[in-house]
């Protein structure tokens, strides 16, 4: 005999949408699997989403929550929607593996041990195929089988000899662009000069080997606003970022968070840049939407801010950027492990073996 339903509510950053989803066993805990799929790469904004298998009937939406929400078709077979306020991906349609649901945007109970483990059961990693050497997947510590494209194929196996290059030297060109999946948004970014220390812009944010300083966030509004499990920023100096065209129409800017403005694409809901009005002189840039597997070679990745004191050394050329780089690169975990401390974990586990490119 079956245990009475469960209800579980959700939602995006802003909280313009809201849900609740009505699970007819309550003893039973939804099944999830991470995508790595170019697709979800692309309307995210980040390098993986996570979802899990409903039934439509399952699935409500309040009244007021329709006029915000946007559904984009990312291909013949899948319809997506979004909150068109604020980006946070909402759920998956697809001909081939039915209805999904975002993992990230499920509330959480303050009585739930495990977070949202409580009610969601992990089980693997999907289209690892469309990753450079694994994608994020390796910082996942977590035993789960990686696959080619879906479970019910092959498994996916890494590549015997790492190709990630150790430094953007060898890279020609003097730009790497990026974009969202629909290419509503498209931008460029130039290459940092190799006398970068001399500019008081530059010097905070670019690292040994002319890399912007990257670093992945489990805190709560860097999963809700793009509703992945986490998120990869890239600090660029807002100098070097270039449009391609007049983008202002499909930018769209949510602000949830006071003096935090994030810009995604209004078309298919691509999370992009985020930045703290404030007047500073960078952005933070969705490393996920750069060119793969090219942004390896621009990135490198860091766990705390440079200190007054460590810019003055670095323009003194006292230090490099590295001066200021920790071993843990994972930020806001406090706040991560609130919503799925086993997640947590399992990145910290990870990152202590993975390589600094993600």
């Amino acid at each position: 005999m079956s245990a009475q339903p469960r209800k579980l509510e959700g939602g995006c950053h802003c909280r313009a949408v809201r849900y609740t989803l009505t699970i007819p066993d309550g003893s039973e805990r939804l099944v999830a699997g991470y995508c790595h799929c170019d697709d979800c790469r692309l309307t995210t904004g980040f390098y993986c989403a996570l979802f899990a298998d409903i039934e439509p009937g399952w699935l409500s939406f309040s009244e007021q929550s329709k006029a915000s929400i946007t559904s984009y078709k990312s291909s013949d077979r899948v319809v997506r929607t979004f909150c068109s306020k604020c980006s946070t991906t909402l759920t998956y349609t697809s001909t081939v593996f039915g209805h999904e649901l975002s993992v990230p945007t499920l509330d959480v109970q303050d009585d739930w041990k495990h977070g949202v483990r409580e009610v969601v059961r992990v089980k693997a990693h999907n289209f690892v195929s469309d990753t450079t050497a694994g994608g994020v997947s390796t910082i996942f510590d977590d035993g789960l089988p990686r696959y080619v494209h879906g479970s019910r194929g092959d498994k996916w196996s890494p590549p015997s000899v790492s190709a990630v290059p150790q430094t953007v030297e060898d890279e020609t060109g003097d730009e790497i662009r990026g974009g969202c999946h629909c290419s509503g948004v498209t931008f460029k970014i130039q290459r940092p000069p190799l006398d970068y220390t001399k500019d008081p812009d530059l010097v905070n944010w670019v690292a040994t080997g002319r890399k912007f300083t990257a670093l992945h966030c489990v805190c709560n509004d860097c999963r809700l606003a793009p509703g992945t499990p986490f998120f990869t920023w890239s600090y660029v100096p807002h100098k070097l970022i270039h449009f391609t065209r007049d983008d202002t129409l499909r930018i769209r800017v949510s602000n949830p968070t006071k003096n935090v403005l994030r810009r995604f694409c209004g078309t298919c809901g691509c999370h992009l840049f985020t930045n703290i009005d404030d007047g500073r002189a960078y952005w933070d840039v969705s490393a996920a939407v750069l060119e793969q597997p090219k942004a390896e070679r621009w990135i490198t990745l860091t766990s705390r801010f440079p200190t007054s004191e460590d810019r003055t050394s670095l323009a003194e050329g006292g230090k490099n950027a590295q001066c200021w780089f920790a071993s843990e690169r994972l930020w806001h975990e406090s706040s991560g492990a609130k919503f799925d401390p086993e997640l947590v974990e399992e990145l910290k586990r990870g990152l202590e073996r993975a390589p600094i490119y993600t």
